[in-house]
């Protein structure tokens, strides 16, 4: 299957050969090939079914409960009594008047998708909402996911991926660390009914999601993709309207500032936020509350997290005479001439239309906003007597036509580029004219048009925002526009400035891809919420000049006698340095000062490392702290060889602590028979897909190499490819992508003196090969500026990306969530067994050899890396930070007791199980470095194989002679005066077990 697959390649890249020399026989490139992602967004839809006449304005509503759910045999749920207070929930809310009785509860033993079907019957054909009541049970990072589908088939793309919010709360008083700093609260997911309708994962649609129903019986289905929940009353009615501010005075017998009294609520408060990304942060301004001097106060929203439409914080307040009042916020908006808008809710619901996108301008300071209608006038709520919930929810409804028209165009040009690509077989030559409008007779319009787009999209921007001067996102926009309009003028001339339409950092749809979520990012930071009558007068915004100017010499001279900046050590203190951001290393300081200290009695202090390479000087000068953590996982190496950190061997539990780890991370930490560092974090390398494109191909989801290549001509049909490590922009390729091949196919890399490289070895060429042919004969995408990028836009549907990509697709693809999943990574089938072996050290720890403390620095990191701390640590990271913030331990069994998805920790932990670091050895760069040139000398220069490896084999041998004369493994006769021993999987299995 493989040689007929090269055969096939070959003689494509023949037939382009052909094609580079004789451009004018070629057939045209508009053939008719399926689109394989078709236009079938929720607007492209809503707009087609509303011009065939179809309505959501007519009065309907339907109330289906749990005992009207069509059950079966695989649905993997089950009616449960009623719990949880859910009778009293609806009465609360007015939801309904019957007794429910049962609720639907889907079974957390299951990790598939599971559903729920009922049937409605309407009577008039036309668009419904969906709305649910549901109590979330999920105890892991991601939102709840459903899909809907209606009569058997999904209406529009956004409803294959529907989130549902959980709630959390996090104590109003915060905890102070040694310094009198406050540390960040961990928040814990409040269990409560919540009613919500159907929306859109982005939040971008200003109304809920709609369905066509047709008159008569309509069956539903609901797929839960991920998170677990109680399932109440599903509800089915016509859309959602608002009242008019007009009539919301008038419903609640308004009179102007008939109430006097005034609530400020610090914004740093919330009694509950719809998601853990919204933190706190310090602000030194003297007008910001809680002031501190000296100590980190958390005295503000972030704005920097309080930016994704649909975020949102809620406030209750304690009101104590029913009546109306304006509400008005200190804030800071600093995103340069661009409104941002906020949607108020009372009491869980919005109170008029006019509140649903209230705008917030810019400045460079902090001001106080009073939400105001159109004409400047402020706008009046009315609160009940007693607790009132007021909520604030970020919005970027308005700027959604704008991303759209980004992604269409962003679209359109990456298919024009790789039709031009094709044509010209993805060479530029600035010397060659060509023909291009005879074989792609639209390009001018379809340019032309693009430009129109984008013009108006700039348009829509300059008028929402109010301002036509230069912002980030504007000028983007106008730079894109003219480029497209240039081209358009020029349509021949596009083949030679390919690199201003697509591929490099300047061009449109590079452009195009950085403003995109640009333009829906509304970042707010908020101090204090003040809910006041008409009398009030709110305090300043800015403290004065004179009053900013006593405070910075007041800091000044507080910072003398400050302990915070105080790096004297203490006797007995332990002195550890982590190479992390301060939110990590806080967190490790609370954790070391509540259980460590407490439990062994010795003070630790832990400081930030901003930068690997001081470890080197200050070892070299005795200045070194007894342990450094969070370095590269190949630095303790370099240490050891020059015995300037401790072997943990010497300890006596070292064995015990080691059993934690998989065997195959400590490979580069070992020198000889000693192993010098502990694994701190792992990087994991999956594979991902993006389901949708996967099963509407109706490809398989690959176990081998031969299995990836088998779907490569369809994926590559559809202008799409794979995606692996060694298509990365950077030019040198490091053990990280190169050394899996080589394992996979059980190569090796040095002869078992480790004195000469075996690059020549039949296994290690043969794995060479393949990682050339990828590119020379296959055609893999030789570079790719964001595997990330092209994941989302469904360039690349599939590929090998590590643990920072599945962060990022988790916490910042939100459009594509639900629709894509993990799997290990392809391997090579050897004795029934697919070897997935793979680089994954990421970071370690050591305690220095000049340390006086040794056994204290081995009971911290004993302590550290046991399951209970990392666990801990874990979830505070998440429930404090936010849920991107998520640790990948190295600790197996920590890592199976994370809130994480189960799912995708099952894959994970079956790829960590092939892992297989290189080893370091005195000239391992050098054999890293040559193998790198090996692979870009066949790929790019045709240089042939063997002849590069010959070559390479000659410049590492040197290097490795050099290195063993000068670490006395060899004199310079070649003779051998100790053996150098290659730690091998074999050697820790014996050392550990």
């Amino acid at each position: 299957m493989k040689k007929l697959l090269m055969v096939v390649y070959l003689s494509c890249l023949v037939a382009f050969g052909v094609f580079n020399q004789k451009q004018f026989e070629l057939k045209e490139v508009n053939e008719e090939i399926p689109s394989l992602l078709e236009d079938n967004t929720y607007s492209a839809t809503l707009k087609q079914w509303k011009a065939e006449g179809y309505l959501d304005n007519h009065s309907f509503m339907a109330i289906i409960s749990p005992s009207l759910f069509v059950l079966s045999s695989d649905s993997s749920g089950y009616l449960t009594s009623l719990t949880e207070g859910y009778q009293s929930f609806l009465t609360n809310e007015g939801l309904s008047n019957e007794t429910v009785n049962q609720v639907y509860e889907f079974d957390q033993s299951q990790t598939s998708d599971q559903y729920v079907l009922f049937e409605v019957d309407v009577t008039e054909t036309g668009l419904y909402t969906l709305a649910l009541d549901y109590y979330s049970l999920t105890e892991t990072i991601r939102e709840i996911e459903l899909s809907v589908e209606v009569d058997g088939k999904t209406p529009y793309f956004e409803a294959s991926q529907i989130t549902l919010n959980s709630f959390y709360e996090a104590p109003s008083e915060f905890k102070v660390d040694r310094y009198g700093n406050d540390i960040m609260p961990n928040a814990t997911q409040v269990r409560k009914w919540s009613h919500a309708y159907l929306k859109d994962t982005l939040r971008l649609q200003e109304d809920p999601l709609v369905f066509l129903l047709e008159a008569g019986t309509n069956e539903i289905k609901i797929n839960r993709t991920n998170g677990y929940f109680k399932l109440g009353n599903l509800y089915v009615s016509n859309q959602v309207t608002y009242q008019s501010y007009e009539s919301y005075l008038e419903e609640n017998a308004f009179q102007t500032g008939n109430k006097t009294g005034t609530y400020t609520v610090e914004a740093e408060n919330p009694t509950l936020k719809n998601t853990l990304s919204v933190r706190y942060t310090t602000n030194k301004s003297p007008s910001v509350t809680p002031f501190g001097l000296i100590e980190n106060k958390l005295n503000i929203i972030d704005g920097s997290t309080f930016k994704t439409s649909g975020q949102a914080i809620y406030y209750d307040i304690d009101i104590k005479e029913a009546g109306f009042y304006q509400l008005s916020m200190k804030v800071l908006q600093t995103k340069e001439y661009q409104r941002v808008f906020r949607t108020i809710s009372i009491n869980g619901k919005i109170p008029f239309e006019e509140a649903r996108n209230l705008p917030i301008k810019s400045s460079s300071k902090w001001q106080n906003h009073t939400f105001k209608d159109d004409e400047g006038n402020p706008l009046w709520f009315y609160l009940e007597e007693g607790i009132n919930t007021v909520g604030i929810e970020a919005s970027a409804t308005l700027f959604r036509p704008i991303y759209e028209d980004i992604k269409t165009v962003m679209a359109g040009i990456n298919d024009l580029a790789l039709d031009i690509k094709k044509l010209t077989g993805n060479r530029v030559d600035e010397n060659r004219d060509w023909d291009i409008t005879t074989y792609m007779p639209n390009l001018a319009n379809d340019l032309r048009g693009y430009g129109d787009m984008i013009k108006n999209a700039y348009e829509q921007w300059v008028s929402i925002n109010g301002s036509k001067k230069a912002s980030e996102v504007s000028t983007g926009l106008k730079l894109s526009y003219q480029w497209l309009y240039e081209l358009a003028d020029k349509p021949n001339s596009v083949p030679k400035n390919i690199s201003k339409l697509s591929g490099t950092t300047n061009s449109v749809l590079q452009r195009l891809g950085i403003l995109m979520p640009l333009t829906i990012d509304s970042p707010l930071s908020i101090d204090r919420i003040y809910v006041h009558g008409s009398q009030f007068d709110l305090p300043r915004a800015n403290s004065k000049w004179y009053v900013n100017f006593w405070v910075s010499v007041r800091r000044f001279f507080a910072s003398f006698f400050t302990k915070q900046y105080n790096d004297e050590p203490v006797e007995g203190e332990l002195e550890i340095w982590v190479n992390r951001s301060r939110q990590y290393v806080n967190l490790m300081q609370q954790m070391a000062d509540d259980e460590f200290t407490t439990e062994f009695g010795t003070r630790v202090k832990i400081s930030i490392m901003p930068n690997e390479d001081k470890l080197i000087l200050a070892a070299s000068s005795g200045a070194e702290p007894d342990v450094a953590m969070g370095v590269a996982g190949w630095r303790p190496y370099d240490f050891a060889i020059r015995n300037a950190i401790v072997d943990l061997r010497s300890f006596d539990d070292f064995s015990e602590v080691a059993n934690q780890f998989m065997d195959g991370a400590f490979l580069q930490l070992i020198y000889q028979n000693g192993v010098y560092g502990l694994p701190d974090t792992q990087n994991y390398f999956v594979m991902f897909y993006r389901k949708d494109i996967i099963e509407k191909l109706d490809l398989i989801v690959p176990d081998t190499w031969d299995e990836m290549l088998s779907i490569l001509p369809e994926l590559q049909r559809y202008g799409m490819n794979f995606y692996v490590n060694l298509s990365t922009t950077n030019a040198f390729k490091a053990f990280q992508s190169t050394m899996p091949f080589i394992n996979q196919f059980g190569g090796t890399i040095y002869n078992d003196t480790v004195t000469e490289a075996t690059l020549d070895n039949e296994q290690t060429i043969e794995a060479l090969r393949f990682m050339t042919e990828l590119y020379t004969v296959y055609s893999l995408p030789l570079e790719v500026g964001s595997f990330y990028n092209d994941f989302r836009y469904g360039k690349l549907p599939i590929g090998i990306g590590d643990f920072g990509m599945y962060v990022q697709l988790l916490h910042a693809a939100p459009e594509i969530a639900g629709l894509w999943d993990i799997a290990p990574m392809p391997g090579v089938l050897q004795n029934g067994v697919v070897n997935r072996s793979y680089d994954g050290a990421a970071t370690a720890s050591m305690i220095f050899k000049n340390s006086d403390l040794k056994e204290e620095a081995w009971d911290f990191l004993k302590w550290w890396s046991k399951k209970e701390t990392q666990v801990n640590y874990s979830e505070s990271l998440i429930t404090s930070m936010g849920a991107e913030y998520m640790w990948n331990t190295s600790n197996v069994e920590a890592f199976r007791e994370i809130s994480w998805d189960e799912s995708h920790k099952d894959v994970f932990l079956e790829q960590w199980a092939w892992i297989n670091d290189t080893a370091k050895t005195p000239a391992s760069y050098m054999l890293e470095r040559e193998i790198s040139n090996v692979w870009n000398k066949v790929v790019y220069d045709g240089v042939n194989l063997r002849t590069a490896v010959e070559d390479a084999q000659v410049i590492i041998n040197k290097e490795i002679t050099r290195k063993m004369i000068e670490f006395n493994f060899i004199d310079r006769n070649g003779r051998i005066l100790k053996p150098y021993v290659l730690p091998t999987i074999e050697n820790i299995e014996r050392w550990v077990d």
